[in-house]
């Protein structure tokens, strides 16, 4: 009748329909406002307050299984220091692999070939970076037994472990290294990925110090643009057949240093800096704690207060020895020179370290290992005992072997505090540990054949590192 139109009373709206238009209204313009004034902190934080974006990570992933983290509980995880104020370390990592598997013909096992500590210290504009050479010999924390350093990340349970377990494995080591310096943050590279990077910045022209010849590649002395390749190939020689420049560890780091400064410089110069967190994410074969926003902070923080006179290197170096059983050489830390880097960098004088000296192998070849090897035997033995379940003979028997581990423990404990004053490892403390090793052999047999329970031999294996009653978890060390 009225022709499809509404009446007033049809369109007049219900009863305080406006009202609460308005309270969500006013709901979605706080929460924008919040968000905003958010987003501003936010890019406050990144731009102008560049270390409050590094609080440390949740490094739970150091709590993972038995397969990723090694035998935990056996070599106690360093305690850390807490780092001057206004630094922050970042560990650098160049792996040994290509992100489809490929080039790994000679190891199953992945290695970090290149291990860079970067200190950052935003209050004083300062970087300095702090080489460690791959073939350092020490325990990794977490696990029993001593490798290479490039192995910590195996220890961990692989570059392809979950939470990113060993690349946190390798920080947990070099932070023992330096004294207990948090190190929490880590950047791991790829071979490819390395390629790539060089790629995108277009290459990089570098005066190489000798020839390279690498897979049908050559490269002459001298001012050269090298692409992604040419620059992994610089960084990786180390066959004497292969250049004439010096192939030692030693001299591969200072490379590996130069290099990361030359890039460093090209990407300031031609503001590229802010390009790298981009290239980080997209990326095969890189893996990283850092989430964008704190890469972001970073690049920034790099194109507008760290110039390449600001950044100091250091190698955290030592001599190259082989040991007397195995075909490897290993570097071992020089400690007077560990002890001034850290105080230079740090400013926090620390102790020189046990455990990690050429003599200390020597002893470990020569008596250590078998003490190594019998702890871990009779360990394994008592925790398959039920001490409730013993007769009388049995308990005293197991009473012995209990108190023999102490002892050798200590013996062991007192070897190694001998080694670090007086580097003989056949003195007399050195010794004393195989002595009480052997007392707790036979104390261990005595009970094992009383309660019925079979042990393994006693002997140590020629090779020593495969061994898994002495490195619980076995690498390649290369």
């Amino acid at each position: 009748q009225n022709g499809g139109k509404k009446t007033a009373m049809e369109t007049r709206q219900k009863p305080g329909s406006h009202g609460r238009r308005r309270v969500v209204l006013w709901a979605v313009l706080i929460v924008l406002a919040i968000a905003l004034v958010a987003a501003a902190v936010h890019l406050y934080r990144v731009l102008r307050a560049p270390r409050s974006m590094f609080q440390g990570p949740d490094q739970a992933a150091l709590e993972a299984s038995p397969e990723q983290a090694g035998t935990a509980g056996q070599t106690p995880a360093p305690t850390q220091a807490p780092l001057p104020e206004g630094m922050v370390n970042f560990l650098v990592l160049g792996v040994d692999v290509l992100s489809d598997g490929s080039g790994k013909t000679y190891s199953a096992d992945y290695h970090t070939d290149t291990i860079l500590v970067a200190a950052v210290d935003f209050d004083r504009d300062t970087v300095d970076l702090i080489s460690i050479p791959r073939d350092t010999f020490r325990q990794v924390p977490g696990s029993t037994g001593y490798y290479k350093i490039n192995a910590a990340i195996n220890v961990g349970g692989g570059a392809d472990a979950p939470g990113g377990a060993g690349y946190l494995r390798t920080c947990e080591t070099v932070s023992e290294m330096l004294g207990g310096m948090p190190v929490d943050y880590y950047v791991a590279l790829h071979f490819d990925s390395v390629i790539q990077l060089v790629d995108a910045l277009g290459g990089i022209d570098y005066e190489l110090e000798g020839w390279i010849n690498e897979a049908g590649r050559h490269y002459d002395a001298g001012m050269q643009h090298l692409d992604g390749q040419g620059v992994l190939d610089y960084l990786r020689v180390r066959k004497s057949s292969r250049t004439n420049m010096d192939t030692g560890d030693q001299a591969r780091v200072e490379r590996q240093k130069r290099m990361l400064v030359a890039i460093y410089e090209k990407v300031r110069e031609q503001d590229m800096l802010r390009l790298i967190p981009t290239l980080l994410t997209t990326l095969e074969g890189v893996s990283t704690n850092l989430n964008l926003s704190q890469m972001l902070a970073l690049a920034n923080y790099g194109m507008s207060a760290v110039s390449a006179d600001q950044i100091r290197m250091y190698t955290m170096g030592g001599a190259s020895r082989q040991s007397e059983d195995t075909p490897w050489n290993f570097v071992f830390t020089d400690q007077e020179d560990r002890m001034a880097l850290i105080e230079t960098v740090y400013g926090v004088t620390v102790e020189p370290e046990a455990c990690c000296s050429y003599a200390h192998l020597l002893y470990l070849e020569r008596y250590g290992f078998e003490s190594i090897r019998t702890q871990s035997i009779v360990r394994e033995m008592c925790a398959a005992v039920d001490p409730d379940a013993l007769d009388a003979e049995q308990r005293e028997l197991y009473e012995a072997v209990l108190a023999g581990q102490e002892t050798l423990q200590q013996r062991m404990d007192e070897a190694a505090a001998f080694l670090v004053e007086t580097p003989k490892p056949s003195a007399e403390p050195c010794v004393a540990a195989r002595t009480e090793a052997r007392r707790l052999q036979k104390a261990a047999d005595a009970f094992a054949k009383a309660y019925g329970y079979e042990l393994p031999h006693w002997w140590v294996q020629d090779d020593w590192w495969n061994d898994t009653y002495i490195n619980d978890v076995t690498v390649d060390f290369r």
